[in-house]
C-alpha cells in the first residue's frame, strides 16, 4: 500500500519526500543523488528504525525496462546474501509503483572521497588498514560470484567504532550497473563505469572476474598514498584517460610523490593491481590481503625489510620462511605484534580518525567484531585494569609509609636497684682487762647500754662469789686508797 502525503510550498519539490514504500519505508529526506538514482532517508515503520533507501531511475518508455527489473531483482537476491562486516548489506528491495528501491543499512558516517578532500595522502599504515578491509569483503562478494565493477572513493564508506577503530563499509554491489552515475560514450555504444578506475578489460567490453576489481584497489591504493590517480586527466570521460588505463604504465611514486616516504613494497603491490594483463595480478582479494599484510610487518619492524615479494604462476604471493611464520601467527591470533618504528609520509594532523595506529591491518577472517572483542580487546582491558590495581595497592603503600611518624624508642630503663642491706650492729667486744699490776680485787662490772643484737645475746659474765678469806695487808690499803680518791687525786 502506498500512502500519499500533500506538502506545503516549503517542502522542496521531490514526489517520493512523504511516501511510504513497501508499506513500511517513510520517506524522511533526501540524502544524495546521481546519474543511477537518489538515496534518501527513510524510517522502517515497523521497527522504527533508520535505514538507506536507494531509488533507482528508470525510463518507463524504455525499451529494455523489461530486462532491467529481471536484472535487478536478480542481482538484488544476490547481493542481499552479502553479510560481511565490511559490506553494506541489502536489506530488502522492491518495486512501489514502477519505483525500484533497494532498502540498506543506514551509515553514519563519510566517504573515502570527504577524507582525502581533507587530507591529501594517508599514512601507509592506514592505507594499509583500509586496504585489507576493502579486501575482506570483496572476497566474500567474489566467492558468491558477485563483482563490484564500481569501485571508487564515493562507494566507500568510513565510520568509526567505540574502540577507535576505523571501519570500512563498501556499499554498490553490483546492482543495475547500466544505470551508474558514470557514463561514457564510446564508438561501440555506451561504456559503464567510473573510467578514473576501471580496468582496460572492462574498458574493452571484455569478461570481467574478480580480479576486475582488484584493479580498482590498486587504483585506490594509488591515489591514497601519493594524492592523484594513476592516469588523472581535466575530464573524466576523456578518450585519452580510456587510452593510458589500456596502454600506459602508471608513473613511480616518487615521480607523482616526491616528498613521500611510501614502503617499496606498498609501491610493488600497488603496481601488481595495476598490471594490464590480468593473468599478471594477484590471483584474488586473500591473496592481495596477505600481501598487504606482510608489508604491515615490515613498515612495523617485525619483519626484515625490505621486504621481498613476488608471485608465482598462479598469481599467488611468495614469502620467505620468516614471513610466513609471521602471518601465520597473526592469522591465528587476529592480532599483530607491537611495531619498533613507524615512518610517516605526510605531515597531515593526527585525530583519533586519522592516527595510523588504530587499525593493525586484520585479515578478513578476523574482522568478526566477536573475534575483535574476544581476541584483543577483552584481554588488553584485563591487562589494564590489573596494572593499575597494582599501581593503586603501591601508591596505598607508598602513602601510607610516607605519613607515617617515626616513633622514638624508649631510653632504656637503669637496672632496679638493688636495696642496701641494713648492716646487723655487732655486739661490742669489751677489751678483756689487762691485768693489775698489783694484785687487787676486780672492779666490779659496768653495765653498758648495747642495743639488742640480731643475734643471740652473749651470756653474761658470771661474777666471782667473795670469798671469805681475809685480804693481805697489800691489797688492804690499795683498796681503802681507790675508795678516798677514785679518780687519782
Amino acid at each position: 500500500m502506498t500512502e500519499n502525503r500533500e506538502h506545503d510550498s516549503s517542502t522542496p519539490e521531490d514526489p517520493l519526500l512523504g511516501r511510504t514504500l513497501g508499506e513500511r519505508y517513510e520517506i524522511v529526506r533526501r540524502a544524495g543523488a546521481g546519474g543511477m538514482g537518489r538515496i534518501y532517508e527513510a524510517r522502517h515503520t515497523h521497527l522504527d528504525r533508520k535505514v538507506a533507501i536507494k531509488v533507482l531511475s528508470v525510463d518507463p518508455l524504455s525499451p529494455s525496462r523489461e530486462s532491467f527489473q529481471e536484472r535487478f531483482f536478480a542481482e538484488a537476491k544476490l547481493t542481499s546474501r552479502l553479510s560481511h562486516p565490511n559490506t553494506v548489506r541489502v536489506l530488502d528491495y522492491g518495486n512501489t509503483d514502477d519505483i525500484y528501491y533497494i532498502a540498506m543499512e543506514f551509515i553514519e558516517g563519510s566517504t573515502l572521497r570527504e577524507l582525502l578532500e581533507q587530507q591529501t595522502v594517508l599514512e601507509p599504515l592506514r592505507v594499509v588498514s583500509l586496504a585489507t578491509q576493502l579486501c575482506g569483503s570483496l572476497a566474500e562478494a567474489h566467492d558468491l560470484g558477485v563483482i563490484h565493477r564500481d569501485l571508487k572513493p564515493t562507494n566507500i564508506m568510513l565510520t568509526v567504532h567505540a574502540d577507535g577503530h576505523e571501519f570500512v563499509r563498501v556499499v554498490d554491489f553490483g546492482i543495475a550497473k547500466p544505470l551508474v552515475d558514470s557514463e561514457v560514450e564510446t564508438q561501440a555504444g555506451v561504456l559503464f563505469g567510473s573510467p578514473g578506475y576501471m580496468s582496460p578489460e572492462q574498458i574493452l567490453q571484455q569478461d570481467l572476474t574478480p580480479r576486475s576489481d582488484l584493479y580498482g584497489v590498486g587504483a585506490l591504493l594509488f591515489l591514497m598514498l601519493t594524492g592523484r590517480r594513476p592516469f588523472p586527466t581535466s575530464s573524466k570521460s576523456s578518450p585519452s584517460l580510456l587510452h593510458k588505463h589500456i596502454h600506459y604504465d602508471p608513473p613511480s611514486f616518487k615521480t607523482v610523490h616526491p616528498e613521500g616516504r611510501v614502503p617499496d613494497c606498498l609501491e610493488w603491490v600497488t603496481r601488481r593491481c595495476l598490471e594490464k594483463d590480468p593473468d599478471r595480478r594477484f590471483a584474488s582479494a586473500t591473496e592481495l590481503s596477505r600481501a598487504l599484510r606482510a608489508c604491515e610487518l615490515a613498515i612495523r619492524g617485525i619483519v626484515p625489510s625490505p621486504l621481498v615479494l613476488s608471485l608465482d604462476a598462479a598469481g599467488r604471493v611468495v614469502f620467505d620462511e620468516a614471513v610466513t611464520a609471521k602471518l601465520q601467527a597473526t592469522a591465528v591470533t587476529g592480532v599483530v605484534p607491537p611495531r619498533s618504528a613507524v615512518p610517516t609520509s605526510s605531515s597531515a594532523p593526527q585525530t583519533l580518525a586519522t592516527r595510523p595506529d588504530l587499525d593493525t591491518g586484520w585479515s578478513r577472517q578476523m574482522t568478526h567484531p566477536m573475534v575483535l572483542v574476544l581476541g584483543g580487546i577483552l584481554p588488553l582491558t584485563v591487562a589494564i585494569l590489573l596494572a593499575l590495581t597494582a599501581l593503586v595497592i603501591a601508591a596505598v603503600a607508598w602513602y601510607g609509609i610516607a605519613t607515617t611518624e617515626p616513633r622514638e624508642l624508649p631510653a632504656p630503663s637503669a637496672p632496679p636497684a638493688v636495696p642496701e642491706q641494713q648492716a646487723v650492729p655487732q655486739p661490742e667486744v669489751l677489751p678483756e682487762p689487762s691485768a693489775p699490776l698489783v694484785d687487787e680485787p676486780p672492779a666490779p662490772p659496768v653495765a653498758v647500754d648495747v642495743p639488742e643484737p640480731a643475734v643471740a645475746p652473749a651470756p653474761p659474765t658470771p661474777t666471782p662469789e667473795p670469798s671469805d678469806a681475809p685480804l693481805p695487808p697489800d691489797e688492804l690499803e690499795e683498796g681503802m686508797n681507790d675508795l678516798v680518791d677514785p679518780f687519782g687525786e
